[in-house]
């Protein structure tokens, strides 16, 4: 540098702005290129003068400046858009993004991996959609620290997503602390206290600061058998207390929480804690539970008996009993008549008759096949063959 030079320092403007921004972001800076990340923005619009400053005393003095020079930059066509992640249980991060169907080849494929405290991750685990395309990533036991970077901020993580189709990258960053989603709190409790329920817990575990002050909850009241709630927000303490309350009525009450404190302020609500309960047990009456029984029943009836009017299903079940024919009728009594007429049998009959003569016991037995008679008045013997016959 020539010697009347020495007393000049040369430094560049550079202002940008990205697609749908009013304003634009202004550096002077004395390095001749600067680095920016597109994250989700298609464009950008750039531009930079060099500046000319005398030293003067203590300071500097512009002394001149060249005319802007403007760069417009267009991305290539996204493959992927809405990458978005969390993190919970403290270890666990969770990525998911979008595919942009109408700009992504039916064969390509899509990829992750994670960068924090210069180290490199690849993504351990898939998350795979109908078309077998990878949506997302689960990458667990990942180790976060807690220390602040260089501006101030938490400690930065940068995923990259990216099709094996194509060069571009889609690039998101990530401070750990904002994006938790924070466990249930604990030892969630109901006490007497002058008259008054107190609901008390203890906060999560969580990144970053545990102060008392950093921490939101938010107290969920229901009554049972009720679709409605009741939300109330409570700040820097773990302690609410239920005054107007039904002793008739049963209430399930739980809490989840979040961080509020910049920079570690949540993003998200975390997770609710299990139900306490609260009053007691809701007596349903007897009635309440007949009614729509017996409604139903008797609609059921109802139904049927339109079905069986309509295809004659009643005419089936009540068929009366037909009447015999007269024909029936008179060839029954002939039979009865007949019967009377006739004293026969018209079957094989054995008699047996035991008679006495001459102060003997006499055994004959009298066998007939046919008809045989019942009239056994005249019966007399014949001396010469003791023979026994029936007639005059």
């Amino acid at each position: 540098m020539a010697d009347h030079m020495k007393n000049f320092t040369v430094k560049y403007a550079f202002f940008h702005k990205f697609q749908n921004n009013a304003d634009w972001e202004k550096e002077r800076q004395l390095e001749t290129y600067s680095n920016l990340h597109l994250k989700s923005h298609s464009n950008i619009w750039a531009k930079v003068k060099t500046l000319l400053f005398k030293d003067v005393g203590s300071g500097n003095k512009l002394v001149a400046e060249t005319n802007w020079t403007e760069v417009f930059y267009q991305a290539p066509p996204a493959l992927v858009r809405n990458v978005s992640c969390i993190v919970y249980s403290l270890s666990v991060l969770n990525c998911t993004w979008e595919i942009v169907r109408n700009q992504s080849p039916e064969d390509g494929q899509f990829f992750s991996a994670f960068r924090y405290r210069k180290k490199e991750f690849p993504c351990q685990d898939y998350l795979i959609n109908e078309k077998k395309k990878h949506v997302g990533c689960h990458m667990k036991d990942f180790s976060f620290n807690n220390t602040f970077g260089k501006r101030g901020g938490k400690e930065q993580i940068d995923v990259t997503v990216w099709c094996n189709c194509s060069t571009t990258k889609a690039n998101r960053f990530f401070h750990p602390a904002r994006i938790e989603k924070l466990g249930p709190p604990t030892n969630v409790s109901l006490s007497h206290e002058n008259e008054e329920i107190s609901v008390r817990w203890m906060q999560p575990l969580t990144l970053g600061s545990s102060q008392r002050a950093c921490f939101l909850y938010q107290v969920d009241l229901r009554e049972v058998n009720k679709k409605t709630s009741v939300q109330v927000e409570i700040e820097k303490e773990e302690k609410y207390v239920f005054t107007h309350y039904d002793e008739k009525k049963k209430y399930s009450i739980r809490v989840r929480a979040k961080k509020n404190c910049a920079p570690t302020k949540n993003k998200f609500w975390g997770e609710w804690s299990e139900p306490v309960f609260l009053g007691k047990d809701i007596d349903v009456q007897t009635w309440k539970i007949l009614l729509p029984i017996s409604a139903f029943l008797l609609f059921m009836c109802l139904l049927l008996m339109s079905f069986c009017k309509r295809y004659g299903g009643l005419n089936m079940i009540f068929m009366p009993i037909p009447v015999p024919s007269k024909k029936l009728e008179q060839w029954f009594a002939s039979n009865e008549t007949d019967s009377k007429n006739y004293g026969v049998a018209q079957n094989e009959v054995v008699t047996t008759i035991e008679l006495l003569a001459d102060n003997k016991p006499v055994h004959h037995t009298t066998e007939a096949v046919g008809y045989v008679t019942t009239d056994v008045k005249n019966l007399w013997r014949n001396s010469t063959t003791g023979n026994f016959h029936l007639g005059k």
